[in-house]
């Protein structure tokens, strides 16, 4: 499966991270290493990204990976947004934006994301 892939709006280019439905930790370790061979492309902070974790698996495995994932895009990104996140994944995905001091805002969905993202300017 391919999670990652990218496009590009209004001159800005997009890494859209699929993670829609994953549920076990081998599934996030191959999403992770394919983010890893993805963002290395980039120069630091060039690309926005969105992040989609409708129907995932949370536990403390994920969170790690996450966080980890987390490291590693924050150097590329500019800014991102995650989508799919509700109820307690709230609370633990505001716990892993200030544990990696990340750039990550919650969106409804991949359209508004896309809009809020195209109209930050920073």
């Amino acid at each position: 499966m391919n999670y990652v892939s990218e496009f590009v709006r209004e001159g800005k280019t997009f890494v859209y991270i699929n993670l829609i439905g994953l549920k076990s930790n081998i599934e996030f370790y191959r999403a992770l290493d394919e983010v890893k061979d993805f963002m290395i492309r980039y120069q630091p902070k060039s690309v926005y990204t969105i992040v989609d974790i409708h129907d995932i698996m949370f536990d403390t495995v994920t969170r790690d990976i996450f966080v980890e994932m987390g490291m590693i895009n924050k150097n590329y990104v500019i800014k991102g947004a995650i989508i799919g996140v509700d109820g307690i994944k709230k609370i633990m995905f505001k716990r892993i934006f200030q544990r990696v001091n990340s750039p990550l805002e919650y969106q409804p969905n991949v359209e508004a994301a896309v809009e809020w993202l195209l109209a930050y300017q920073g």
